[in-house]
């Protein structure tokens, strides 16, 4: 009979050891991983051994008198709607499963943490062609309390009254006329879950385009003057189809805090736009009259070129109009002049770069660059001039470095930065080759 040694027992030992602590983590791990889903309310686990959850049975009923057509009304609908909230009326999100419906007696138990809620119960349907609604509170809703101890919730179903359509309808209207458009979309959805019919459904659609374009306006920037004028335009038209027959001063939409007469504020929006039109038309003039042609036209361009000033299809003030076409010919023969100004500008440019007179060239290729932003597509230069000047411009700036590396002696870094150059010239291929006999 064979013997094992200590030594031979050990490995079995620790082995045995090692399962033994690895069994006793894993334990640990569960016990905390359930206390911590038990703590957050996860919906699947068996027992709340925290006792952070509480359990109302709910119980709707109707009085006596409407009773038996309660009680048909929500077997035939599958059980009654509910809404449960925060006692405030924002969601439970502690819980991921709430029930959203009642059993076909008008009961159901819910398990919620402990605190304060506030409920909605209703159902509707339609009872020898004509709609019947049963709700606990029709303008808000009840308040509970969920504790430890197992308690009763008794919801009193009372039958609403339908209002008349065409009282809905001036209603809706009203909303729409004052700009209270969010209002007039939950109105409109509260009928829309009532069968009011496909009219109000394209009606809602409607109303959300129009909300839509509230909104675009609102987050516009605040000099896009014709953008916003385009906007609050298309919204009186929507406006108009949804109410028709309104003078256009009745309607009004809301502008930051304020609500304001829709046609009056597209007004307002022109007028403010004709101001900053006059103001740089008579920056103009002064900058006209002083010789600088360039700046003059920049200036006349901040208007002509700007769509939110000035573009086809926008009404502006008689006055502001007769003042624009009364400069606009000297404005065209400015374009003129400097087109070829700057093309000028451009080859005395180039010029300074083939005879080395960098810092000369550096100094107008930067004013063309700028120069090249405004007026490239407003004077029709092409895509060409402006390829030019942003190219010399790099490479004068790289020239200015490698003569700052010349100067210091460093030839070889200056050497690099020459040939990395785009634009070759007689000075720049004779200044490589006195850097190259350095070397």
């Amino acid at each position: 009979m064979t013997h094992r040694t200590s030594a031979q027992k050990r490995p079995f030992r620790n082995l045995a050891r090692g399962c033994l602590t690895a069994l006793g983590i894993l334990s640990l791990c569960a016990v905390l991983g359930y206390a911590i889903l038990d703590y957050i309310n996860f919906p699947f686990l068996p027992l709340d051994l925290l006792r952070r959850m509480g359990a109302v049975d709910v119980r709707c009923e109707a009085s006596s008198e409407f009773a038996a057509e309660f009680l048909a009304l929500i077997r035939e609908e599958g059980g009654v709607r509910l809404l449960i909230t925060k006692k405030n009326g924002e969601p439970v999100t502690q819980v991921n499963r709430i029930p959203e419906r009642t059993d076909g007696d008008g009961l159901v138990k819910v398990y919620l943490p402990r605190g304060r809620y506030q409920i909605r119960a209703e159902v509707r349907g339609v009872v020898d062609g004509q709609m019947v609604i049963f709700a606990n509170v029709p303008s808000g809703g009840q308040e509970f309390q969920i504790n430890q101890a197992h308690s009763m919730l008794e919801l009193q179903m009372s039958k609403v009254d339908i209002p008349d359509p065409e009282e809905e309808r001036a209603r809706l209207d009203d909303l729409i006329i004052t700009g209270r458009i969010d209002e007039a979309i939950s109105f409109a959805l509260s009928l829309s879950d009532k069968g009011a019919g496909p009219e109000i459904e394209e009606l809602l659609l409607k109303l959300q385009q129009l909300s839509a374009i509230h909104q675009q306006a609102a987050a516009l920037p605040l000099a896009s003057y014709n953008s916003s004028i385009d906007f609050h335009q298309q919204m009186l038209v929507l406006m108009n189809e949804l109410v028709p027959g309104q003078q256009q001063a009745r309607y009004r939409i809301k502008t930051g805090t304020r609500t304001v007469p829709l046609a009056e504020h597209i007004n307002a929006i022109a007028q403010a736009r004709d101001k900053v039109i006059d103001a740089h038309l008579r920056d103009y003039q002064v900058i006209l009259e002083s010789g600088d042609i360039i700046m003059a036209l920049e200036q006349w361009l901040k208007v002509d070129a700007n769509p939110e000033l000035y573009r086809d299809g926008f009404t502006i003030a008689q006055q502001t109009a007769d003042r624009l076409q009364h400069l606009y010919p000297s404005a065209q023969e400015l374009k003129t002049q400097v087109t070829g100004k700057l093309r000028d500008s451009l080859e005395e440019a180039v010029s300074d770069y083939n005879r080395g007179r960098i810092t000369e060239a550096r100094a107008k290729f930067s004013d063309l660059h700028r120069q090249a932003q405004v007026f490239t597509a407003p004077l029709a230069l092409g895509e060409d001039f402006k390829t030019r000047c942003e190219e010399y411009l790099r490479d004068v700036t790289t020239l200015v470095q490698a003569d700052e590396a010349y100067r210091y002696n460093r030839y070889a870094d200056a050497l690099t930065l020459y040939f990395s150059v785009q634009h070759s010239s007689p000075w720049l291929n004779q200044r490589i080759r006195e850097t190259e006999e350095l070397l």
